[in-house]
């Protein structure tokens, strides 16, 4: 059943106006559900071959945008910064292009961007376990928290002291940034928190995780190129969706990487 169609654009209208938790003018979203044709989004799972019987299907999210994202700041796991309205219109393209994948199991971190982009796709598969881990939090920058560090209005001192610590996490996983964490710490603990869900949720065939830009490039690089090293050449957008599948003996297969189609046109691509 379309998710836009009359009853559940409805429903999730009812849903948005009765949770005074969300802190958004909702009129603009209101009217992207009710003037979304359902052939302007393509289905990802048009774009996915069949899940082998003895796999199971990661879908690993990026969390919709932010006015931080939109101003180049840097968020990391010190600052809570919630999605902005475009961001929620992004998480909702999300619901849209996946209505219908048989998701069972919706993970997030605990900060408030990856949270909101999983419960907006969890009102498309409400029957699905719920889960919040601190593991799948952004990665720790320390000092350069909260600093637009490529702004030319910024000390250009604090901006080179970015790119050549940057430079130097970049070669050496184990070096983290002043005040935050190492590759390494970051893989550990995403990692951890991964198998944490196929462990708990051992009979789940497909799972969504909703992570964060570095965090999910750490993440990918560990699981599916078996090398943590080579983070940085991933890419990661607004509410990209990443599809690895994992079989039996552990091994890793991706099927989609950095995924935009559903927000092609009303995204910042990085």
């Amino acid at each position: 059943m379309n998710l836009f169609g009359a009853f559940q654009k409805a429903a999730i209208i009812r849903s948005l106006q009765a949770d005074t938790t969300q802190v958004f003018n909702s009129h603009k979203l209101i009217l992207f559900l009710f003037d979304m044709n359902s052939d302007e989004i393509p289905l990802l799972s048009s774009f996915l071959p069949p899940l082998a019987e003895s796999s199971r299907r990661i879908y690993l999210l990026r969390h919709g945008e932010t006015d931080w994202n939109k101003q180049g700041k840097i968020q990391g796991g010190g600052y809570d910064i919630p999605l902005n309205e475009n961001g929620r219109l992004q998480a909702m393209a999300v619901a849209k292009t996946m209505e219908n994948i048989p998701l069972t199991v919706i993970a997030s971190s605990t900060l408030s961007r990856s949270k909101e982009t999983a419960d907006i796709l969890w009102k498309q598969h409400n029957a699905c376990h719920r889960v919040l881990d601190a593991g799948l939090k952004e990665m720790g920058f320390g000092e350069f928290e909260g600093l637009a560090v490529h702004s030319e209005t910024l000390d250009p001192e604090v901006r080179k002291r970015f790119k050549t610590i940057g430079r130097e996490v970049n070669k050496n996983v184990k070096v983290s940034f002043p005040g935050g964490e190492s590759t390494t710490q970051v893989e550990e603990r995403s990692t951890g928190a991964l198998f944490k869900v196929l462990n708990d949720y051992p009979e789940e065939k497909h799972i969504a995780l909703v992570g964060h830009g570095r965090m999910n490039k750490v993440l990918i690089a560990s699981i599916a190129y078996d090398d943590v090293n080579k983070f940085f050449t991933i890419k990661q957008s607004n509410t990209a969706i990443n599809v690895l599948d994992v079989d039996t003996d552990g091994k890793w297969t991706i099927q989609s990487l950095n995924y935009l189609e559903h927000v092609k046109d009303n995204v910042i691509t990085r």
